[in-house]
């Protein structure tokens, strides 16, 4: 096996493995929504409203992923977008071990 075919395993086994870490964090996150932490107060009273937050993670990490896929079926590897789903996927992960929604 030449490393042009390493390469192509280790990337689509990333792939496969950052499918199935997302979808079972995204289950999760909508799954128990209730364990959201109250947004604390700004002295300035600023406050984003976490309906604005929810949705970032999952929707980066699908959307990364999708751009991944879409690389690698295009012929083209590019790590950046599992690079990406990686720290959408440890957003969602931080969430999750914190208790609060990302």
């Amino acid at each position: 096996m030449g490393s042009k075919a390493i390469e192509l395993i280790c990337y689509w086994g990333a792939l496969v493995l950052l499918a199935a870490a997302s979808a079972y964090l995204i289950h999760l996150q909508f799954a128990h929504p209730g364990r959201c932490v109250q947004p604390a107060n700004d002295p300035f009273g600023i406050v984003t409203p976490p309906w604005l937050m929810l949705p970032v993670p999952p929707l980066g990490a699908v959307g990364s992923l999708g751009q991944a896929f879409w690389q690698a079926i295009r012929g083209r590897r590019c790590w950046k977008w599992i690079l990406a789903t990686i720290a959408f996927a440890g957003l969602l992960a931080s969430g999750e071990l914190l208790g609060t929604c990302a």
